[in-house]
């Protein structure tokens, strides 16, 4: 299948210069304002712009269907998402090469993303393509985990259980709005993003970090223009991942510059020449920003390194 080119730009002419002319120049000038000629309004407050892939490397196979990504000192761990064995796996992000494995006590319904804070990792099990599951789950594991390759019994977990209110039909279809791919931890809570197969907006959900049972209480919902696949945030900055399929798959990257822009949808969207099913993204603390396919059909599973 053939990327689609980006649309050409076409020159105005306006015939000999006179006083009616120069006022029709000063007129579009005036209309079109002061923007790049590489970003283009997108909604209220929101503008678009490409991004570059710097650096790409293949993954191990043992990762074929990557969905979940974070970075912790040199290592890279990921995990695949439904229906796999239940292990998070060590990589090289230089190199893309195992380092090695640690399998959890507890199986891979549909894994879909990590996020971190100082003391915990939280592995989101709540990946609902078809709108049917009621088991949704982020799995709260000790940070020791990613340094000591720690064997973990099911008694060292914490369960934080939930359900979206708002769902009232689980239909077994692409026909909802209620799958979830995309978490991050911001202060005392969790934020879920949702994966809105209907309308192809994302609802942000705030959930505790506490273990229990909860109704996800609903913030408010992004125009995200696309399928969210993951999320991830640095220095207030939070930053997004999706893409959309038209016969290929087109990435974006969205960045928001704190939580008041997100909660204003006031972003920058960041689209990305990259022909692949985009599944995570994590950010170094020097702020390289990461992101991961799976594996495609002549394509291994990828790590690739992008600039906004």
């Amino acid at each position: 299948m053939k990327v689609r080119s980006p649309p050409q730009r076409h020159k105005l002419y306006f015939g000999p210069v006179n006083a009616t002319s120069l006022q029709i120049l000063l007129l579009v000038s005036l209309l079109m304002g002061c923007k790049s000629a590489t970003q283009t309004p997108s909604g209220e407050g929101q503008e678009r712009a490409m991004a570059a892939v710097r650096t790409a490397v293949d993954l191990d196979p043992a990762v074929r269907e990557t969905s979940g990504i974070l970075l912790h000192g040199e290592d890279l761990w990921t995990h695949n998402d439904s229906g796999n064995e239940p292990y998070l796996y060590r990589l090289d992000p230089k190199s893309g090469a195992l380092l090695g494995s640690v399998q959890l006590p507890f199986g891979n319904v549909d894994w879909e993303d990590l996020a971190m804070d100082s003391t915990h990792v939280f592995l989101a099990d709540m990946g609902n393509n078809l709108g049917s599951r009621k088991d949704l789950v982020i799995y709260k594991l000790p940070i020791s985990l990613l340094s000591d390759s720690l064997h973990l019994a099911a008694a060292d977990i914490d369960r934080i259980e939930f359900h979206f209110p708002e769902q009232q039909h689980f239909p077994n279809s692409y026909n909802h709005n209620f799958d979830a791919e995309a978490l991050i931890t911001y202060g005392d809570h969790l934020l879920v993003f949702t994966k809105n197969w209907a309308d192809k907006k994302s609802s942000v959900y705030q959930l505790p970090k506490a273990p229990g049972q909860y109704a996800a209480q609903k913030l408010f919902s992004l125009e995200t223009g696309g399928l969210i696949t993951a999320a991830d945030c640095l220095r207030d900055k939070i930053y997004l991942l999706g893409y959309n399929y038209d016969g290929v798959n087109t990435p974006f990257v969205w960045m928001f510059e704190g939580y008041d822009a997100l909660r204003e949808n006031r972003g920058l969207r960041y689209d990305l020449h990259l022909n692949r099913q985009t599944e995570a993204l994590a950010l170094d603390v020097d702020g390289t920003i990461m992101i991961s396919a799976e594996q495609a059909k002549s394509q291994a599973p990828s790590l690739f390194v992008i600039d906004l």
